[in-house]
């Protein structure tokens, strides 16, 4: 399912992130979803109480040829949603073996 083929681009996301955003107290959410990178701003959204995490990872997989300003403005929405003291850790890794527009996000959140 997931492509373990490394770009020099990606940023990674390992196992002391996800500690770091399961040490707060309180609930957690979060989806791992495949989508059209146009249906991006819809799936943000969507996304139900981020605004009251505390914590929050979001991991992208995404296509070769993916202008990483896609995953700026996610990101910059995500900002702008959130108190300014939430922590937010974001990665990205090349997936080969996604269509052009396609991607994959995987989003934790905690403190909820």
């Amino acid at each position: 399912m997931h492509n373990n083929n490394r770009s020099e681009t990606d940023i990674t996301v390992d196992f002391h992130d996800y500690e770091t955003i399961l040490k707060v107290r309180g609930k957690y959410s979060g989806f791992n979803e495949y989508f059209k990178v146009d249906e991006l701003e819809k799936k943000f959204e969507s996304i139900k109480d981020i605004e009251k995490a505390k914590r929050i990872l979001i991991q992208f997989e995404i296509p070769e040829n993916l202008s990483l300003s896609t995953i700026t403005n996610f990101l910059s929405k995500v900002y702008d949603k959130v108190d300014i003291n939430t922590d937010i850790i974001f990665g990205t890794k090349t997936n080969k073996n996604l269509e052009e527009d396609e991607i994959f996000i995987r989003v934790l959140m905690s403190g909820l």
